[in-house]
């Protein structure tokens, strides 16, 4: 049976199902092995911080209902900004449609996120962890290979043109970092409780997971986005 898509890259229903059911491994492991790679306790009573500071436990994010959970890496890399914006293009009603709640978890101060939040127009959950152990405990990596935009489906910058717009970006807190430059993120699908159904580890900055997978794994609609086909850029 051939594959189907449309210009968003939707994937036709039944062969959509296949790769749902492919793409729900990790490597040779079945759902139900990644659970033994977390230390749920450590995970669930780990403390992140909202935009203004206050603390709440990681598992108040994904406990109650299946939850889509982005780690980005710091606030000024433009692959990561460009691929929140691309988050922040999901329509909340289709999340919340199917009971569906979306998440990042940076790794830079809480400080920085409310800027963050305005330039990228992010619209869902949003927390951090400066000290960067929430993302070690997820298996995330350390490393500042960025690897090539021409990789990543969600980033639209060339390389100069990137560290150029975070640079300007930089202006808003002059000479600070905003978390730290060896941090990748990954994409994982955790909830309700102790359950990971899903596990992708960033193993560089253009190395995120397409955001319609993502989609596909939670049985939500796929979005278009700049580089599909089909899509005019004005």
């Amino acid at each position: 049976m051939g594959e189907t898509a449309d210009d968003c890259g939707k994937l036709s229903i039944s062969t959509q199902k296949a790769v749902v059911g492919q793409s729900i491994l990790r490597g040779d492991e079945k759902p139900e092995q990644l659970q033994d790679k977390f230390d749920w306790n450590a995970i669930t009573n780990f403390e992140v911080e909202n935009e203004n500071g206050s603390k709440l436990a990681f598992s108040d994010v994904f406990y109650d209902t299946k939850t889509i959970v982005i780690f980005i890496r710091h606030f000024l890399c433009y692959m990561t900004k460009e691929y929140v914006e691309d988050l922040a293009k999901i329509p909340r009603d289709l999340l919340e449609t199917k009971r569906i709640r979306l998440a990042i978890i940076g790794c830079g101060d809480s400080k920085y996120m409310k800027q963050f939040r305005k330039d990228t127009a992010y619209w869902a959950e949003f927390y951090t962890d400066s000290t960067g152990e929430l993302h070690k405990l997820m298996g995330c990596k350390l490393t500042n290979n960025m690897g090539s935009t021409t990789e990543s489906k969600h980033a639209k910058s060339s390389g100069m043109m990137g560290v150029i717009k975070s640079a300007f970006r930089a202006t808003s807190f002059p000479g600070e970092w905003q978390g730290s430059s060896d941090q990748q993120g990954g994409a994982f699908i955790l909830g309700p409780g102790q359950q990971c159904d899903f596990a992708h580890v960033d193993q560089y900055a253009a190395n995120h997971h397409p955001i319609n997978k993502l989609l596909d794994l939670v049985d939500v609609e796929n979005v278009c986005f700049e580089k599909d086909s089909g899509v005019i850029t004005v």
